[in-house]
């Protein structure tokens, strides 16, 4: 699993280098690990965490760090990310405490859309203010607000849903 993590890392920072011509800190300070974690099934799935400096990165460099994770999970034969619910109202209050520092802050249908459909597991530092509820989850290793990993949410995934379909039929994904 650390070979695994390590490559993937490397391999989502050098994804993000390029798509940003190398010419931001979004791929060296944005994207501030990889890792392998277990899903409650048992099954393991690749942890993304992302820090405050991805947003230079902009929405498009956001979400399609999070395809080239994905293209990367897949190629180590990862299971896809399986979100619990306590872990989804975590996503939505970290929204709801960080919502006056997004250009767009989505519904918490389209955060619960989002977290259960992204085949890898968004996480981040925890910077700022601390969550009230959902505090102390197993694979969220802070009770502060992860910034990065909302920041990747809701201006990356949501609003570029459609330009990341586009690559996902070109590529031929499934899934």
């Amino acid at each position: 699993p650390i070979k695994v993590s390590i490559s993937c890392y490397h391999g989502v920072c050098a994804g993000l280098a390029v798509l940003t011509e190398g010419i931001l800190v979004a791929p060296l300070e944005g994207v501030v690990s990889t890792k392998v974690i277990q899903n409650d099934n048992g099954t393991n799935c690749l942890n993304v965490s992302f820090a405050g400096p991805i947003r230079s990165a902009g929405g498009t460099g956001q979400a399609l760090s999070v395809l080239i994770a994905d293209i990367l999970r897949r190629k180590f034969n990862l299971a896809k990310a399986l979100i619990t619910d306590r872990e989804i109202e975590r996503y939505k209050e970290e929204v709801s405490i960080y919502a006056r520092g997004l250009q767009y802050r989505p519904s918490n249908p389209q955060l619960e859309i989002i977290a259960k459909q992204c085949p890898v597991y968004l996480d981040g530092e925890g910077v700022g203010n601390e969550v009230s509820g959902q505090r102390d989850l197993k694979r969220v290793k802070t009770n502060k607000v992860r910034e990065g990993c909302v920041l990747v949410m809701c201006e990356g995934l949501v609003l570029k849903a459609p330009k990341i379909m586009k690559y996902v039929k070109e590529l031929k994904l499934n899934g």
